[in-house]
Order: structure tokens, then C-alpha cells, then sequence
């Protein structure tokens, strides 16, 4: 059992149609907690684009877009700490779903996702999980699924 340090979440939102952003919140559930990501903004999870969100025990979220160049990011700064209220520990990934929520900013909100890849550092392991690439998609929205769970993991060392 080791303590998670760092948490990486890549989405990819998808570039089917120009109601592919969204405006609404997402979420990830890892570890037997829930983490707010983003409160999607002008920039934030356009069509066709991928963005990286990096947890960890830092008091602080930061996000990347494709280009690796910080952007804005409106988070509860209490919400990305991985080390409180408790730490979350690599035998806890397993006890729990992981997945990303999404909540839609109105009923007309829909959100395609194309790829989600989550990277977890524990030390010297690293697992990875992913969901849907190659030439799956899932869109997300009111009548529709709210979540994406993640299934299988990789490990490395």
C-alpha cells in the first residue's frame, strides 16, 4: 500500500458537431473520493481539444492544455488535496469506481468525450487507467449518461 502523490486526468473532448463543449462541472471519483475538476470555462474542454488536470497533495490543481501551457482553472482549493481530509493510498483504488461525472450547466448542455486517460503516481508505481480513444466516443448531457466509468488498469514501476 503506498500513497498516491499525484493524480493526472487527460480529457478529450470530441469535435463532433459545435455542441461538443460544454459549460457544465465535471468530476472524478478515484480512491473513495469524489474531486471537483473544472468548472468549464471559455477555454476549457473545447471541441477537438485535450487538456490535462494534475492533483496533488498540494493544496492546488493545475490544468494544461494541448501545447502544455497553464490555464485558468476555478476550483475549491480544500477539493484537490489528496492528502485531506484523509490520504488516498493505492489500496483504495480498487475498493471504489473510478470514473469522471459530469453535471450540465443547463438541459440543452451536452459534452462529447473522447478520450479520458488517469495516471496515478504512488512513489515508484504508476497506474493508468483509460476509457473510451481509437474511435470510441460518449456523449454525455441531461437525457443521457451522466458518467464514464474506467475500467482496467496498467501498472508500471
Amino acid at each position: 500500500m503506498a500513497n498516491v502523490n499525484q493524480i493526472s486526468v487527460l480529457i478529450k473532448t470530441g469535435a463532433q458537431g459545435m455542441a461538443a463543449g460544454t459549460h457544465g462541472d465535471a468530476y472524478l471519483g478515484i480512491g473513495c473520493r469524489e474531486f471537483y475538476l473544472t468548472e468549464f470555462r471559455d477555454k476549457n474542454f473545447q471541441p477537438g481539444c485535450a487538456q490535462t488536470i494534475v492533483l496533488s497533495g498540494l493544496t492546488q490543481a493545475i490544468v494544461f492544455d494541448e501545447e502544455d501551457e497553464e490555464i485558468d482553472f476555478d476550483a475549491s482549493p480544500d477539493n484537490s488535496d489528496l492528502c485531506s481530509p484523509y490520504q488516498i493510498v493505492t489500496e483504495n483504488l480498487s475498493k471504489c469506481p473510478l470514473y469522471i461525472r459530469f453535471e450540465p450547466g443547463s438541459k440543452n448542455d451536452y459534452w462529447d468525450l473522447d478520450e479520458i486517460r488517469v495516471t496515478v503516481d504512488a512513489g515508484s508505481e504508476h497506474i493508468v487507467f483509460s476509457a473510451l480513444g481509437e474511435k470510441s466516443y460518449l456523449w454525455t448531457g441531461v437525457r443521457g449518461p451522466k458518467m464514464m466509468y474506467l475500467g482496467e488498469s496498467i501498472t508500471t514501476h
